[in-house]
């Protein structure tokens, strides 16, 4: 309840974009993935007053794959910083010390090519 009380808050403010993350997450298994990006970036992960280096394995628009030596629950919330941008996400899945994360914020498309293009 509070997470959806966040995103309504922030919803407003945005323009309704963090309400349509919100409407997805119940129809999870029906909605389309969007494409994803192979990389093998570093990455610095920021957690409860933690900080860890990480890989980025994979990112598309709306979240992305990492490596992490951490012990992360699912849907904790994450800051990771790579090439100067800094990333909200919500760890939502983890096999061993890979995980996968939801943006807050989906990125930019400008963003999204930056890192597809090294």
């Amino acid at each position: 309840m509070p997470d959806q009380m966040l995103y309504r808050t922030a919803a407003g403010i945005i323009g309704g974009i963090i309400l349509d993350i919100v409407s997805d997450k119940s129809d999870a298994g029906t909605r389309e993935r969007a494409p994803r990006h192979k990389l093998f970036e570093p990455a610095t992960l920021r957690v409860l007053g933690q900080q860890y280096r990480c890989h980025i394995l994979n990112l598309s628009r709306t979240g992305f794959a990492f490596h992490c030596d951490a012990d992360l629950p699912r849907n904790i919330s994450i800051v990771v910083t790579c090439r100067d941008h800094e990333m909200v996400a919500r760890v939502r899945w983890n096999q061993a010390q890979r995980y996968g994360a939801q943006f807050v914020l989906p990125l930019a498309d400008s963003t999204l090519e930056k890192f597809a293009r090294r």
